[in-house]
């Protein structure tokens, strides 16, 4: 989706905004004898989704400045396999020269 709002002092242009992100849903099950009892079994149904909402917005100002935010969003009501869910997992601010890319906040680890 992407969606055109009402631009910024220093720019005649509008910001552009894409919001988006993911939904992954899991279920596993096993059935495994047990090594404690004799011909019993472990029977084992699980569920784990991560989901995130995601947030970028970027413009450029009329001097030809490029800058934008990117935000990411844990949108699980409980921690996911890596102890996620609750928070953004990256929020940060950008500012695009000619000579490279200024990026300041949190960005995730490679």
């Amino acid at each position: 989706m992407l969606i055109s709002i009402v631009s910024i002092p220093f720019s005649s242009q509008a910001l552009d905004i894409n919001i988006g992100g993911f939904a992954n849903f899991q279920a596993t099950f096993s059935d495994n004898d047990t090594i404690f009892e004799t011909g019993a079994f472990s029977r084992n149904l699980k569920f784990a989704n991560d989901t995130e909402v995601h947030v970028n917005i970027s413009g450029e100002s009329d001097k030809g400045l490029k800058y934008g935010t990117t935000i990411e969003l844990e949108a699980d009501i409980s921690a996911d396999a890596h102890d996620e869910g609750l928070n953004a997992d990256k929020t940060l601010i950008w500012l695009e020269f000619n000579s490279g890319r200024l990026q300041l906040g949190n960005n995730e680890g490679a």
